[in-house]
């Protein structure tokens, strides 16, 4: 691997020499982007027509040679054996070491660059010559977490490029990885973090539609589920396989679904396949309506040879139960954004809901108990129906299913 180390502690990991020459320009311009809300005016480029939002990331803990990374089990025809480490000490110095001369690099035209999802990490879409990448800016971590990935765990980038070379060696679709880039303060502490990969191009960024049911492609369930169960059984363990986390790529002559995993630096694997609990358990926040993940849950059954009906009950019952647990959070938020409460009012509301249900399962009084059934459902329907978009709470207190617009409006 060629390494680098530019500019107050700026790290570069990389493998392309050609590329490696390309990052501190490129770098400089994201951080620009990131302080100052902008891009210099060259190297600003228009989304390409039909583009869509979405995340993207990629991660695992390994080391840096190319050539035999220590995963916890040695691939099939591996040698097992432990390479030397690559050097990671830090240095203060400024100039560049990519192991090429600088002198002689011919500059190509400008990075554009493309912003592609704002939010608490950013995505950015750089394309120069024959480059098409996309960047994921970690956020900035606070001090106690900067030194806890400076001094200790691998940062998030890091886990990303490591975790996308290994799901690479066992052919998952991930998107290739190319670089990543660290930031440390003079103490040591993380301050910035960049991954760098292959931009992909998808039929869409992630599978939220077809979880909420809002479309069922034909034969997609069943390709999914395949997809997942081929992970699990390779010891794979996701941990935020959620329906953002998954690309997918639909081929209309041979009528197959390509299917790639992002944000991979929550991953875990193991020398077997996932136990039934633990796979059941990775899939609770995929689907957010009970027909797909009863549907998922059949096809990934016949996938994993399992009894289909306890593996239908047993996700459904995980479903609920995750989605039930979020149903607080996911209320308060919305109301904040959408309606512009304070976190006490919408947190006033919860509690006002919680204590109605809780005196109405007290009382014995009948006349009293269906009073405070309707003020229940009331509160319900007009706070936190829209955030129960598993119905897990109406099912389960047997609210009216039918929601009048009106009674939303607050």
């Amino acid at each position: 691997m060629t390494k680098c180390i530019v500019q107050d502690k700026r790290t570069y990991y990389c493998f392309e020499e050609g590329l490696s020459e390309e990052l501190e320009p490129l770098i400089d311009l994201v951080e620009h982007y990131l302080e100052e809300g902008d891009l210099p005016r060259h190297c600003v480029a228009p989304p390409p027509k039909g583009e869509l939002k979405g995340g993207f990331q990629p991660s695992k803990e390994i080391s840096l040679s190319k050539q035999n990374f220590p995963f916890r089990r040695p691939l099939h025809g591996q040698d097992s054996s432990v390479v030397e480490p690559v050097e990671t000490h830090r240095s203060t110095t400024n100039k560049i070491d990519f192991g090429v001369s600088t002198s002689s690099t011919t500059k190509i035209k400008e990075w554009e660059i493309t912003p592609i999802y704002e939010g608490r990490n950013r995505l950015l879409r750089a394309r120069k010559g024959e480059y098409d990448l996309v960047i994921k800016c970690f956020a900035v971590p606070n001090i106690l977490r900067g030194l806890y990935y400076g001094w200790g765990r691998n940062s998030k980038a890091k886990r990303s490029f490591q975790n996308s070379f290994y799901l690479e060696e066992l052919e998952v679709g991930v998107a290739k990885p190319r670089a990543f880039v660290e930031e440390h303060s003079h103490f040591g502490l993380l301050k910035r973090s960049y991954y760098i990969a292959d931009w992909i191009d998808y039929t869409a960024n992630n599978i939220q539609a077809h979880m909420r049911g809002w479309s069922n492609p034909n034969g997609f369930i069943p390709a999914l589920a395949q997809f997942i169960a081929s992970l699990h059984e390779l010891g794979i363990e996701h941990r935020d396989l959620s329906p953002g986390n998954i690309l997918y790529k639909y081929d209309r002559l041979t009528k197959n679904y390509d299917f790639s995993l992002v944000d991979v630096n929550r991953m875990q694997s193991y020398p077997y396949a996932l136990s039934p609990s633990l796979s059941l358990k990775n899939l609770e926040r995929l689907a957010s309506n009970y027909s797909v993940s009863s549907q998922l849950a059949h096809y990934y059954a016949e996938a994993r040879r399992w009894n289909r009906e306890k593996t239908i009950e047993e996700l459904n019952r995980l479903c609920d139960d995750f989605w039930l647990n979020r149903l607080k959070k996911l209320s308060i938020r919305i109301l904040k954004r959408e309606k512009g409460f304070s976190f006490w009012q919408t947190f006033k509301l919860y509690l006002s809901y919680k204590w109605t249900k809780w005196r109405r399962k007290l009382t014995s009084d009948a006349g009293k108990k269906a009073e405070l059934y309707l003020q229940e459902e009331e509160l319900y329907r007009k706070y936190f129906s829209l955030e129960d978009i598993r119905h897990t709470l109406r099912r389960k207190e047997h609210y009216a299913y039918l929601i009048d617009e009106d009674k939303l409006s607050l």
